[in-house]
C-alpha cells in the first residue's frame, strides 16, 4: 500500500541513497524486536533543499521472518519510481513523499523535508558576467538543479573554462520569489572561450544563457 505527503525530491536524488540507506537499515532491525516495535531513520543532503528523511518502520511483536537489505532496496525503489507528482507536465521528475509497506508490514517511508517553490518544468536561473582586466568574474542564480550536492557539479563544469578562484556556492534559507534556491559566483581568466560559462551551466544540467 502506497501513500503519499507533502514536499518534493527528484528521482535521482534520492535513488543515490537507498543502497546506503537499505544496508544500515537491515543491520538495525537484526535480533528480535521490541513490544513496542522498532524504526530505523537516517537524514540524507541535509542543508540542502533537496533534504530528505528515509524511515523503515518494523511492526510490534515477535516475527518469523528476516529483514533483507534487497527487500529494503525494492520498496524504496518502488517508492521512488511511483510517487510522480499529478499532471502530464514533470519533465524533471519531481517526486511527492510517501509511504509503501510489504507483506510483513514494515513500513517504508521517503519524506521530503524543505520547503520548495512549485515543481519548475525546467531548470530556471540567471547568471551575470562582468569583464575586468584581469579577470573574468560571474555570478549564478539557480533553481531545479544542484539542489543536493552543493554545487559539486557545477564546480566541475565550470572548472572545466579555467581555472576557478574564489568560488562559492550557497543555498538560500527560503527560496527566492523567481524560484531560484542557491547563488554561486567565481572568478575566470579573461581567456575563457565564448560563452564557456553558459555551456557550463548547461553541462550541469542547468538553464540556457548567453552568459
Amino acid at each position: 500500500m502506497m501513500s503519499a505527503a507533502n514536499g518534493i525530491w527528484t528521482k535521482a536524488s534520492a535513488q543515490r541513497n537507498i543502497d546506503d540507506y537499505c544496508k544500515q537499515s537491515a543491520a538495525h532491525a537484526g535480533g528480535d524486536l521490541p513490544k513496542q516495535g522498532r524504526s530505523f531513520s537516517q537524514i540524507f543532503n541535509d542543508g540542502t533543499p533537496g533534504r530528505v528523511e528515509v524511515t523503515t518502520e518494523w511492526p510490534v511483536g515477535s516475527r518469523s521472518y528476516q529483514v533483507f537489505q534487497e527487500e529494503c532496496q525494492y520498496y524504496l525503489s518502488v517508492l521512488n519510481n511511483g510517487c510522480s507528482l499529478p499532471g502530464d507536465d514533470n519533465s524533471m521528475n519531481w517526486k511527492h513523499g510517501g509511504s509503501i509497506s510489504d507483506g510483513n508490514r514494515v513500513k517504508y517511508t521517503i519524506t521530503p523535508t524543505q520547503d520548495r517553490p512549485s515543481p519548475p518544468r525546467s531548470p530556471v536561473g540567471r547568471c551575470n558576467a562582468k569583464y575586468r582586466p584581469w579577470a573574468y568574474n560571474w555570478d549564478v542564480w539557480g533553481g531545479g538543479f544542484e539542489s543536493s550536492n552543493k554545487g559539486k557539479e557545477l564546480e566541475r563544469q565550470i572548472r572545466g573554462c579555467g581555472a576557478v578562484t574564489a568560488w562559492k556556492f550557497d543555498y538560500f534559507d527560503t527560496p527566492a520569489a523567481d524560484g531560484t534556491e542557491w547563488h554561486a559566483s567565481g572568478t575566470l581568466p579573461i581567456t575563457i572561450s565564448n560563452h564557456c560559462l553558459a555551456k557550463a551551466v548547461k553541462s550541469a544540467g542547468g538553464f540556457k544563457s548567453n552568459c
